[in-house]
């Protein structure tokens, strides 16, 4: 009942994550900082984001340092299976969730023909599949035999509680995040 709990749960945080914003206000690109829609939705800001140069990982020591990022989402490059991967950091997600790019990148064993319904959100039903990594590292932390979902409709990998859990405190001090 609780693996089905934090399921739902991975699932309707990465729907919320990915889908536009309800607030008119909020709606158009000169608003990407305040964006929480995917990336057709705001196609203009888009395209402007991936002309600016990406913030590093930052890492002193045990401590992880991200900047806000101009959609107002903190990103992470974590190391999966030893391939880097853009994660965004979900401290309401419940677990690790890869898009299918992202796994075939990393070379974890996933096919859609596995898929089945993990969840469900906004937009209804969420297919994906559990998996298995090797390895998942951010800075001095590191996890092996992690488990994960892989989503067959994200565009986005997100770094959630059961890897964050690993660092003593995630705070965000004005547009910094720090993993401690």
């Amino acid at each position: 009942m609780l693996r089905l709990a934090a399921i739902l749960l991975i699932g309707a945080v990465a729907i919320g994550t990915l889908m536009p914003s309800a607030d008119p206000a909020s709606g158009g690109p000169e608003s990407a900082d305040r964006a929480q829609g995917s990336v057709e939705a705001y196609p203009i800001a888009v395209a402007a984001l991936a002309s600016e140069p990406r913030s590093p990982t930052i890492s002193d020591g045990p401590d992880v340092r991200l900047r806000r990022e101009a959609d107002g989402h903190f990103y992470a490059d974590a190391r999966v299976n030893g391939t880097t991967i853009r994660f965004l950091v979900d401290t309401g997600a419940s677990g690790v969730a890869l898009s299918e790019r992202d796994a075939s990148r990393a070379g974890v064993d996933f096919a859609s023909s596995r898929y089945q319904v993990i969840g469900s959100g906004a937009s209804g039903e969420v297919r994906g599949e559990f998996v298995r990594l090797d390895s998942v590292e951010l800075g001095e932390q590191r996890q092996s035999d992690a488990s994960a979902v892989v989503l067959d409709t994200s565009d986005h990998s997100l770094l959630g509680q059961s890897f964050l859990r690993r660092f003593a405190s995630v705070t965000i001090e004005g547009d910094s995040m720090i993993l401690r």
